[in-house]
């Protein structure tokens, strides 16, 4: 592979910079001291982010942005009038976003999906006619959407949607003689598989499918005599993390890998029945997560790494030296690179910090919107996360500046990488692959995970703003069109590898764009495996 370096750096060096950007109010939709609330972020597209907010005329109606005061506008007033539709639970499948929204048709709470326009903002499926469905938790997993719904029987279930109405179904009846209720879905890498928790006769359990009502079944009773209460599912590499009691420690952080032999507590931060309450959990693309929790006895409320080992599972930074804390809360891992939260440090109220490289050194307050001890309250959630970073490395968050109220802000990340998509492949081919932020004068290291074995691979690098074309499935091919660099075929060495690909000393790259996608091999005739899609800005 390293025979495309001089490729690569000769190209990289033809890209004039992108004029640098700083933290903005992107629009102010509702004026005055309320503000418009911005929440749920959802990318529709490359680009293009769909959200939640009120303008203070049409309610809480669905809006898109672009990142401009221009290309920020509302999509449809599905509750026409002051009264609010209150979309939620946003979720991406194909090249629209659905979600749960409130209209003037029915009496409740349904299925909806938009294409970003006021006529393509339809109600996907009205599931409970006589009263509200109210869908929860959509998460993608492969070519569907899984999902809990109230039938007309009143009975809350597991469902799942491709897309069309005859298509969005229940997957199963978990208890028959009530409602199961299931909650904090998420996949399991990217297997098909999900785990979910679940009340089957009053025991809140954790549960895994597989889509089909024969592939569901519990994973492990945790807490035999009563309930784990498991909750805060996320993504930790091709496991899962969460907190769960079992009634010999208290409320602690465990991880899953779908079995009941491989689901266990993690680590018992503290000791006992005690609680340290781990929770707002944010995933990184090399499969680490971060999450905050309590060791009142030592550090108090810190922040936290896991990379799913007990020897990996630890304090990453003392935010507050000492018992006092931050109260770090609503945690993002950006780009790769920084964890953004909302915190306090007793003299300014709660503003947006930054933890770079997870260190001491790196903390900071990225920006005291209200002077003292008034709170700018930076949040908008996102499935649960506070903070939502797009494909173009642009942080959204709603906060308070005191004068236009909670309203959209925008911060451009510097240097930043994400995983995009998810694997395509042939049968159990789907590798993966991450970054890190390509730092002007540094390394970018392309890391892969579970390489089809037997195959020969290329490293593929778009240059220039990606142009994604859907593959199906939730692939989609990253290499359209713009300046191309292959790395040639090479014998893939194992299911992982890394290559580091140097970053030229050019501060006029800062802003440049660039894709990255792995194909793979077996014959060079036919395409074994494609990886997701890597997206990425060079910076400081």
């Amino acid at each position: 592979m390293n025979a495309m370096l001089p490729r690569l750096i000769t190209a990289l060096a033809v890209f004039a910079a992108l004029p640098a950007q700083a933290p903005a109010l992107v629009r102010d939709i509702q004026s005055g001291a309320i503000g418009s609330q911005p929440s749920e972020f959802c990318e529709l597209r490359a680009g293009i982010t769909c959200f939640g907010a009120d303008d203070g005329v049409n309610g809480r109606e669905l809006w898109i942005t672009d990142g401009s005061a221009a290309g920020t506008t509302l999509v449809r007033d599905i509750q026409p009038g002051p009264q609010n539709s209150t979309p939620h639970w946003l979720e991406r499948l194909g090249n629209r976003v659905y979600f749960a929204a409130t209209d003037n048709s029915g009496p409740g709470t349904e299925l909806f999906a938009t294409d970003g326009t006021t006529a393509g903002t339809v109600m996907g499926k009205d599931i409970n006619a006589f009263n509200r469905s109210t869908p929860a938790w959509l998460t993608r997993v492969g070519g569907r959407i899984y999902f809990t719904a109230t039938d007309d029987n009143f009975d809350n279930e597991l469902w799942c949607t491709d897309g069309t109405a005859a298509g969005t179904v229940r997957v199963i009846d978990l208890d028959p003689a009530g409602s199961s209720q299931p909650a904090d879905l998420c996949e399991l890498g990217y297997s098909g598989v999900f785990v979910f928790t679940a009340n089957v006769g009053g025991d809140r359990e954790l549960w895994r499918s597989d889509g089909t009502a024969a592939g569901t079944w519990l994973v492990r009773n945790i807490h035999p005599t009563s309930t784990s209460f498991p909750g805060a599912l996320t993504r930790c590499g091709d496991k899962v993390v969460f907190q769960a009691t079992d009634g010999t420690n208290g409320a602690e952080l465990w991880i899953t890998d779908g079995t009941t032999a491989g689901t266990v507590i993690l680590l018992d931060i503290m000791p006992g029945l005690f609680d340290s309450s781990p929770y707002s959990f944010s995933a990184s693309d090399d499969g680490r997560c971060v999450f905050t929790c309590n060791d009142w006895f030592t550090f108090g409320q810190e922040l936290w790494v896991t990379d799913g080992t007990p020897a990996g599972t630890m304090m990453a930074v003392d935010l507050e030296p000492g018992m006092g804390s931050l109260l770090p809360s609503h945690l993002t891992w950006a780009g790769n690179r920084d964890v953004y939260l909302r915190g306090t440090d007793g003299v300014n109220g709660s503003e947006l910090w930054r933890v770079r490289g997870l260190a001491a050194a790196g903390t900071t307050m990225v920006t005291e919107l209200q002077p003292g001890i008034a709170s700018s309250d930076p949040q908008a959630t996102s499935h649960g996360r506070e903070t939502f970073q797009d494909s173009f490395g642009r942080l959204y968050l709603a906060a308070d500046d005191g004068v236009t109220g909670s309203e959209l802000r925008m911060i451009p990340l510097g240097a930043w990488s994400k995983s995009v998509d998810r694997p395509c492949g042939v049968g159990a081919n789907r590798p993966e692959l991450a970054a890190s932020p390509p730092v002007i004068g540094s390394t970018c290291t392309f890391t892969s995970a579970h390489a089809p074995a037997g195959t020969w691979t290329a490293l593929l690098l778009h240059l220039g703003a990606p142009s994604p074309v859907d593959l199906g499935d939730g692939c989609r091919n990253h290499m359209n069109g713009g300046a191309l660099v292959a790395a040639g075929w090479i014998a893939t060495p194992g299911p992982t590898w890394t290559l580091a690909v140097p970053v030229p000393a050019a501060p006029a790259l800062a802003g440049l764009q660039m894709a990255a996608q792995t194909v793979y091999s077996a014959a060079f005739v036919t395409i074994d495996g494609w990886s997701n899609g890597v997206w990425l800005q060079l910076g400081f």
